[in-house]
């Protein structure tokens, strides 16, 4: 079975119903769902070449960069 990573494209915000949230993740389930295989290949191609690029050091060295350290 195919499979799809749905994650947010931003950052999280809440309403203290959680109304975005839901409204949000129930937005990406349905395209995600909705996704031909192509599509679905497309992305698993982008997805892999995104992971290949970066270390996890890189990815650190941007958080601490972005908190001022």
């Amino acid at each position: 079975m195919p499979v799809v990573l749905v994650s947010n494209r931003g950052p999280l915000s809440f309403r203290d119903d959680g109304g975005e949230l839901v409204a949000d993740q129930a937005a990406a389930l349905v395209e995600a769902l909705d996704m031909t295989p192509d599509a679905r290949a497309s992305q698993a191609a982008e997805l892999r070449r995104r992971a290949g690029a970066r270390r996890p050091a890189d990815w650190l060295a941007d958080q601490l960069a972005a908190i001022g350290e």
